[in-house]
């Protein structure tokens, strides 16, 4: 969203009802195995959240810059704050 940082691992968020069917279908398509080269995380989400059309493959902004800050890492947290400035802030206007 911010094309600052080069992730070091892959994180999806995929909705609740779907997590089972998502994990196995793209583990089977993909052949998934380990890779020394990186790591995928997945958290299932209780609710969808809204996406903005731009980014409309990637997580909600708002996880983004949860998951960013919750690293505590100073590269994470300054793009978390970009984030913020330029898209967050102007989701958060637009609903007022």
């Amino acid at each position: 969203m911010t094309k600052y940082l080069q992730p070091a691992t892959q994180t999806l968020f995929v909705n609740d009802t779907e997590f089972n069917t998502f994990i196995n279908t793209i583990a089977q398509q993909h052949c998934w195995q380990a890779d020394p080269k990186g790591e995928i995380e997945m958290y299932s989400l209780l609710q969808s959240l809204p996406r903005q059309s731009q980014w409309s493959q990637c997580a909600p902004a708002i996880m983004v810059y949860a998951d960013l800050l919750a690293s505590l890492n100073s590269r994470n947290m300054e793009t978390a704050k970009v984030l913020f400035e330029k898209v967050i802030e102007n989701e958060l206007a637009s609903h007022l």
